[in-house]
């Protein structure tokens, strides 16, 4: 089934629980990526970051630390990727005036600090914004540089994702304002996944514990295969409902996301990724769900079936 053919469906654009209304779904743009237009900007560029904001999507990113402490915006810890395996060096290696002046692919990487002066000049887009903080990086010292760079932003329209308890606690100590998520997993990819995460996957029963430091939850459904190779899913209204219940905003991750794993577990990658018309239906269901945010590889596709 094609997007043009999708049939009528229950559409809950509004759902109303414990007389709150949620109405509003941000869509957030995976590291930039836009998997619908071909040959689009690299990942993390300061081209990509710039084009989805005037698109008026909200982004999702992750930091990184360069040699001399500044922060760059980057998914990976090193360059291997990127480069095709051209330079291997980890970010931590290379100095920022380096990187930022390096060529990928005729764009540049851009640092946290250009990039939220870029959010906060489109005065037209408001949507949020998911910072994704790694484990790695979860220390004093780091989240001090962190919050220094976010002295003048607009503190709203950014969440912190991807959390542990200690770095929950020392954020919102430091500033109470900032909007703070726990990744949120199944049982069974808790105990598979949690080493690789470095150890930040909650389940839905420890995140509403700690209700009082976190306002949202960052869904992640790994895939759909339990223990016993039987289905399971993370994105139901039954889950959202006790999130909901519990005073949290949801945001989740899309299943393309996980397209792939690393660590030879490629042949666990989530199945509803496989296929255009199995992500069309999936997408479908998840925004019947009314999220508060999406990250996703397909913003485009996203606004689409949420205009429907």
């Amino acid at each position: 089934m094609l997007l043009s053919q999708i049939s009528p469906r229950l559409s809950l654009k509004k759902i109303t629980l414990n007389c709150q209304l949620f109405s509003i779904m941000h869509i957030l743009s995976h590291r930039g990526i836009n998997l619908s237009q071909k040959e689009y900007f690299t990942e993390s560029s300061c081209k990509a970051f710039t084009d989805q904001v005037t698109r008026g999507f909200g982004l999702e990113f992750d930091l990184q630390f360069t040699k001399d402490k500044k922060i760059a915006v980057l998914h990976d810890h090193n360059l291997a990727r990127l480069t095709e395996g051209k330079d291997i060096r980890k970010i931590k290696e290379i100095e920022s005036s380096e990187l930022w002046a390096m060529d990928f692919k005729g764009y540049r990487i851009i640092s946290f600090g250009e990039l939220l002066r870029t959010i906060q000049a489109n005065k037209v887009n408001q949507s949020i914004n998911a910072i994704h903080i790694k484990h790695a990086w979860q220390k004093k010292e780091y989240i001090e540089l962190i919050l220094a760079e976010l002295k003048h932003a607009d503190l709203e329209r950014f969440i912190f994702f991807d959390l542990k308890i200690d770095t929950a606690r020392y954020i919102k100590m430091k500033n109470p304002t900032l909007k703070l998520a726990p990744s949120v997993a199944h049982p069974y990819d808790i105990l598979r996944y949690n080493a690789l995460a470095g150890n930040t996957l909650f389940s839905v029963k420890e995140a509403i514990k700690h209700r009082n430091i976190f306002d949202w939850a960052w869904l992640d459904e790994w895939n759909l295969s339990d223990a016993n190779n039987k289905i399971k899913k993370l994105y139901t209204r039954e889950i959202f409902l006790k999130f909901r219940e519990a005073g949290f905003k949801i945001a989740l991750v899309s299943p393309e996301l996980h397209a792939w794993l690393p660590n030879n577990l490629a042949e666990e990658t989530h199945p509803d990724a496989k296929t255009k018309d199995r992500l069309n239906k999936r997408l479908c269901e998840i925004v019947d769900l009314a999220p508060d945010a999406i990250c996703t590889d397909h913003p485009s596709l996203v606004k689409k079936i949420a205009s429907f």
